[in-house]
């Protein structure tokens, strides 16, 4: 239906690299988080430009679309500097609700303090949904949590199930109990922990952590939309640019994730 790119550029100038990822690749949207010192994205051989009203000075969150794409970006109120969102409608005429976020994070943060954030980004989106009476929405970019973080997977928070039965499943019992618990979200990014699959085990390494490595750039649908993914993965390496060292792990002297 669309593809999408998102990155957490760390406030660092990284536009001739996205540059080189977005002409490999050639998405219809890039979110980028902490993206506010992006000054070489893009540049005038890509055809990309900002949704200029989306972005405000404070926002962590900036959004691209393509210009030679028949996709319609409409902004939306509401939200807050670490989550924003709007209605994307496609080439097929189906609207859809898209949410870039970056939430809080892990150095300054607890887990508790985190899992109620997303508490509280789950609400802005279920209330976004009943404003726009649309509820297939896709959530995108850096969570700060990994999926088996309760603030992501358990119910009163995002509620975002590993498989698709579960989902569904789940959606069951948010029709017939609204008040108790929370919308669940499809979160296919499971996929992508650990080195069975191709690609890293996670997009962040940290020695200092238990686990090592985590998943901290998700995306999360809605089960309506569950059917229209056909892949997710992520980037290691472009022609002339990679993103990791030789030891498979984040290349810092770039980005961090």
């Amino acid at each position: 239906m669309i593809s999408l790119l998102t990155w957490n550029t760390k406030k660092r100038d990284l536009g001739r690299q996205l540059n080189t990822i977005t002409q490999k690749y050639s998405p219809d949207l890039v979110v980028l988080t902490e993206g506010q010192d992006m000054g070489g994205f893009p540049s005038r051989n890509t055809r990309y430009t900002e949704v200029t009203a989306f972005y405000e000075p404070d926002s962590r969150i900036r959004l691209f679309t393509r210009t030679d794409r028949s996709i319609l970006v409409k902004p939306l109120t509401g939200g807050q500097s670490r989550v924003r969102a709007f209605e994307v409608l496609t080439q097929q005429g189906i609207p859809i609700l898209l949410f870039g976020v970056h939430l809080w994070d892990g150095w300054n943060n607890s887990l508790q303090k985190r899992a109620f954030k997303a508490q509280e980004v789950a609400r802005i989106i279920q209330e976004c949904e009943l404003e726009q009476k649309n509820p297939n929405s896709l959530v995108i970019g850096d969570f700060n949590l990994s999926p088996y973080d309760y603030g992501l997977c358990m119910e009163g928070f995002l509620n975002a199930r590993a498989c698709r039965k579960e989902a569904l499943r789940a959606e069951k019992i948010w029709s017939k109990a609204q008040d108790l618990c929370t919308r669940p979200f499809y979160n296919p990014s499971w996929a992508l922990l650990g080195d069975i699959d191709r690609g890293p085990p996670g997009t962040f390494y940290s020695s200092s952590l238990d686990q090592k490595w985590n998943l901290l750039d998700q995306v999360l649908l809605r089960t309506g939309l569950m059917n229209s993914l056909r892949d997710i993965h992520i980037v290691q390496r472009v022609p002339n640019l990679n993103l990791c060292t030789r030891e498979g792990l984040p290349n810092k002297d770039i980005s961090d994730h």
